[in-house]
């Protein structure tokens, strides 16, 4: 059997003893948080929490065994905390939401719309630009007064494709030491000598610091 409670004020305690358990919570002047006990039995049970105030304005939060909140429900829907990070908005399927740090398993994406931040690089004369391939796929370099060399960082170790841009300054004729490992299409290409002018390469991780390289563009 049920049993059913209304919250007035302090934490109600909701046995999950029986099959379902119900309160209607909220109907008092602050928002109380609901805890549950005898949640190890084996039956599946279910707690069912109303908004009873007039102006939908109150919160119920359901609190874990160590007193941290991890569903809150208010008037504007309800937020999770599953990992113990925080609550957030839970995600839904027409809701706009951002992931960050999830790893995708076999998506069915449609009309994507892939959209990246270039990252980009002033490196003095006779320096190093360090692309950092963990912060995006498109790397620009100015070209000082003067030579340079590239290298790459955090490479992964799964596939990925990057793009580097490298644009001369207003003389011109500065060359660049690319990084080791670097197999070229059609061998290693010379860089534009016209002052202002850029080339666009793309690279794609083949393995571990191991990288097959191509002249998509020059003199642009």
């Amino acid at each position: 059997m049920a049993s059913f409670s209304t919250v007035t004020a302090g934490v109600s305690t909701v046995s999950a003893t029986d099959i379902n358990q119900f309160a209607d919570a909220l109907s008092g002047l602050g928002n109380y948080p609901v805890s549950l006990t005898g949640v190890n039995d084996a039956i599946n049970w279910g707690l069912s929490v109303r908004n009873q105030d007039a102006t939908n304005g109150r919160t119920a939060r359901l609190l874990d065994s160590s007193g941290r909140v991890r569903l809150s429900l208010d008037g504007n829907g309800p937020r999770a905390d599953p990992d113990g990070t925080g609550l957030a908005v839970m995600v839904t399927t027409s809701h706009t939401q951002t992931l960050t740090n999830k790893t995708l398993t076999g998506p069915v994406v449609s009309t994507p719309i892939v959209t990246t931040t270039a990252r980009t690089y002033a490196p003095a004369a006779s320096g190093t630009a360090t692309l950092d391939l963990s912060l995006g796929s498109v790397h620009e370099i100015t070209m000082p007064a003067g030579n340079i060399t590239i290298a790459v960082s955090n490479v992964p170790s799964q596939r990925m494709f990057f793009q580097v841009d490298i644009t001369q300054d207003n003389v011109g004729s500065r060359t660049v030491t690319w990084f080791t490992t670097i197999r070229w299409a059609g061998g290693a290409p010379t860089l534009t000598t016209t002052a202002n002018k850029r080339d666009s390469f793309v690279l794609k991780v083949t393995s571990t610091n191991t990288f097959d390289g191509y002249a998509v563009g020059q003199v642009i």
